[in-house]
Formats: structure tokens, C-alpha cells, sequence
């Protein structure tokens, strides 16, 4: 039976509280990490700016004298994307950054 707490998306799998899961393989993340893998993927397909990731993953106004969301990003690549195909976590340059499976 499927977990109602559970969504599959392209060859992830996460559910509640804090496990993803990509190709059948655990990914170890932290509370935020997870924050912001949940929130990019709750908004598959649609390029999400620096300012709308900082207000609903950090309930914070963006500041753009920050990197916080960028580092974040590079984290969570690390972890999700680095030994997998295909990359899901993209950059749109001058937009914000998106979670799909097309390049």
C-alpha cells in the first residue's frame, strides 16, 4: 500500500518526516536541505527566483548581499544530483533555479 506522506517524482520518492529517496538509494539530508528539496519539488517544472526559495524555506525577506540560497543549492546538488542522471536541479540564469528533468 503507498504511504499517504509519500510522492514520487521522476526517480524520486520522499515522504514525511525528511526521507528522499532517488533511484532507490537514501539521501542524507539536513532539516533545511530538506526544506528546500521539498519546496523545489512541490514546484516541479517552474523556475523558482532567489527571493521566492529565501521567503519560503527561510521565512526571510531576500537580501541580495547574500548567498545563502545559492550555497544551499550547491549543497543539495552535491547530495542529489552528483551521482545520478539526469540532473534535476538546474540554474536559469538571471531567473532562479528549477527542479526538472529536462536540461
Amino acid at each position: 500500500m503507498k504511504s499517504r506522506n509519500a510522492w514520487p517524482i521522476m526517480d524520486w520518492n520522499w515522504t514525511w518526516p525528511k526521507e528522499a529517496l532517488r533511484d532507490g538509494k537514501r539521501i542524507a539530508l539536513t532539516a533545511k536541505e530538506f526544506g528546500l528539496l521539498e519546496y523545489l519539488m512541490r514546484n516541479a517544472d517552474r523556475v523558482l527566483s532567489r527571493a521566492q526559495i529565501s521567503e519560503r524555506v527561510w521565512d526571510i525577506d531576500f537580501d541580495t548581499g547574500t548567498n545563502v540560497v545559492d550555497a544551499y543549492i550547491k549543497l543539495l546538488r552535491k547530495k542529489v544530483d552528483r551521482d545520478f542522471e539526469p540532473k534535476l536541479i538546474h540554474t536559469r540564469v538571471g531567473m532562479g533555479y528549477i527542479l526538472t528533468a529536462a536540461p
